[in-house]
């Protein structure tokens, strides 16, 4: 493992929007591809990313002195001194956490796996847990993290990592998700197996394609009847009565609705892209309308929606 202790130079800087612009275009390349964009924009779009490219390689060259080489990745000075305090401040070693990348891409962690686990259900203590997690503000660049099965309780330090499209922060403890309010290019969200009351922080989320709530105390699900994107919704193990909010979200696929105290299941028939829905009704309280809520799950059948459900009656 090497470390170079050069201060940083202008061409990080360079080097770093750089790395947003190649980005950039690349993801207007996917875009035009799905647009059925014109040969001509495409291939105009093709010699912008090879120029941009050929930029970044310069810059590259340039920058390589203020690197550190760790987990056999290339990555700047200040990602490498944040995985090495990350270490420190959890008991680990730099070799285990660097060995957790995933992804780099000039200089910067794109994707990192920081879980202790993979299980839904703890049924053992991982000898090693994060719960200080202040160091990975400095990860600016991330777009994908998992921080399943820690015990993690503040998650502030996530705030300013505003290029995260994936985070999974399954079998924690934690009850405040204000901190991710401002993560609005969030498409995957984890937060089962925590003490989670309040949703509100998520209304800003509308990019949201799939969020897992599962096995939390959250009661009013009024805040998310704007994620109009979600295709897979699963809230099972909440305490929410009222599933009225979710009408809005018409691209909605697969939900999962087990063990809550809903009474009344009608708002499910708005849902026309429905295909799987998993649905439990608990022995108390009893369904107020068992006629009417067995005529609903028997329509959502009839439109080849797959239902796990028991009984009404």
């Amino acid at each position: 493992m090497t470390h170079r202790d050069n201060s940083p130079t202008p061409e990080n800087d360079r080097l770093t929007e750089a790395t947003q612009r190649l980005r950039e275009i690349r993801d207007k390349i996917v875009e035009s591809q799905r647009e059925s964009s014109s040969l001509e924009d495409v291939s105009a779009l093709n010699k912008e990313a090879q120029k941009a490219k050929e930029e970044y390689l310069k810059l590259l060259e340039k920058d390589k002195d203020t690197r550190s080489d760790v987990g056999g990745h290339t990555i700047i000075r200040s990602e490498y001194d944040a995985l090495k305090s990350l270490a420190k401040l959890n008991g680990e070693s730099l070799e285990s956490i660097a060995s957790r990348i995933k992804s780099v891409e000039g200089g910067h962690i794109l994707k990192i796996d920081l879980s202790s686990g993979t299980s839904y259900i703890r049924k053992t203590t991982p000898i090693h847990q994060l719960s200080d997690i202040s160091p990975l503000q400095h990860l600016t660049h991330l777009q994908e993290l998992d921080l399943d099965n820690n015990a993690i309780q503040d998650i502030s330090p996530l705030a300013q990592l505003n290029h995260l499209r994936r985070l999974s922060l399954s079998e924690n403890k934690i009850q405040d998700i204000s901190p991710l309010s401002q993560l609005i290019q969030l498409e995957d969200l984890r937060l089962g197996y925590n003490r989670i009351h309040s949703i509100v922080a998520l209304a800003p989320l509308t990019a949201l394609r799939e969020l897992l709530l599962c096995n939390n105390q959250i009661e009013d699900i009024s805040s998310m009847s704007g994620l109009s994107q979600l295709t897979t919704l699963d809230f099972t193990r909440n305490q929410i009565r009222d599933i009225a909010p979710i009408t809005r979200l018409h691209q909605l696929k697969h939900l999962g609705i087990d063990f809550n105290r809903i009474q009344d299941l009608s708002p499910l028939m708005k849902l026309s892209k429905l295909k799987e829905l998993e649905l439990t009704v608990p022995l108390l309280p009893p369904m107020k309308d068992s006629r009417g809520n067995r005529d609903v799950i028997q329509s959502l059948k009839s439109r080849q929606c797959n239902v796990t459900d028991l009984p009404l009656w």
